[in-house]
């Protein structure tokens, strides 16, 4: 048990990240609203990434949840930045989104799509917008629900890393 527990703390520390006390702030971290994903597939394409395509709204207190409790997190550490392109899209949002093909088209009809009727959704995409990964809707069990992520993400990578290959 002890060397399970040096392991942890070994791993934990690796990946750049501070513990922070009940009194810190947390730095602040700002989650990207999907605006052009055209251009975040180039990116996608060029560093052999997956996307992971936040799907939320604005009066969603489960959304929130997912932001503070999972996604902000992964963006503090650092850690997925080599791993998985995050991406939030805003199911309420009356505005447009350039598509993976370029194609410009409502944040509605880019929802639909991707049939993410309920928030939040957690899609993973490749460079083209294929799923690579069974998606995750709500948030599920929150002792397990990080690993569903981390999960969903390595599967992802894997896929997009194999095709690279070939």
């Amino acid at each position: 048990m002890r060397h399970l527990i040096i392991a942890s703390l070994v791993l934990f520390t690796s990946l750049g990240t501070r513990v922070y006390a009940a009194s810190d702030e947390l730095p602040p971290v700002t989650i990207i609203e999907s605006k052009d994903l055209a251009a975040d597939a180039k990116v996608a394409r060029e560093r052999k990434l997956p996307i992971m395509l936040f799907f939320s709204q604005s009066s969603c207190p489960y959304c929130e949840v997912m932001k503070e409790t999972y996604i902000k997190p992964m963006l503090r550490s650092g850690w997925d930045k080599d791993r998985v392109i995050i991406r939030m899209v805003m199911t309420d949002n009356m505005g447009s989104v350039r598509d993976f093909s370029g194609a410009s088209i409502s944040a509605d009809q880019f929802t639909s799509r991707y049939k993410a009727y309920m928030t939040p959704t957690l899609a993973f995409v490749d460079a083209n917008g294929k799923e690579l990964a069974p998606r995750l809707m709500g948030i599920g069990n929150e002792y397990f629900f990080g690993g569903d992520i981390e999960t969903a993400i390595e599967t992802s990578l894997h896929k997009v890393r194999d095709v690279a290959l070939r």
